[in-house]
């Protein structure tokens, strides 16, 4: 369609929180604003059946956010982060030219650097 799609396209855990790249610049001040982002997190139990059940489910505080000098990657600066089975990062944010848009990307941690 010739039109870039607004995802991110690459997340990373970091010492001391997450990075995530999107397609698109973003606009500075929605981007930078700790509540365009809400992290949940969870421990899970295994059993034989299907699925699993999410223990201890809580939100994680975002201390800052870092943007790039090119606007397409935010840091999350999460002081309590550490490995997780469960995680939803949620986001509302807006273009540089003001497109708005949001979404969900769910993950887990296994180890976390040492950067």
């Amino acid at each position: 369609t010739g039109v870039t799609p607004k995802l991110p396209i690459s997340l990373k855990a970091t010492k001391n929180g997450i990075e995530m790249k999107f397609t698109s610049p973003l606009e500075k001040n929605q981007s930078a604003n700790t509540k365009s982002y809400q992290i949940k997190v969870w421990d899970l139990k295994r059993t034989r059946n299907y699925g699993s059940r999410h223990y201890n489910e809580r939100l994680l505080e975002i201390n800052k956010v870092v943007l790039s000098e090119d606007n397409t990657m935010v840091r999350l600066i999460i002081p309590e982060l550490k490995p997780t089975w469960g995680m939803s990062i949620k986001y509302k944010l807006k273009t540089d030219n003001g497109e708005e848009f949001q979404g969900e990307i769910n993950n887990s941690i296994h180890k976390m650097p040492q950067t």
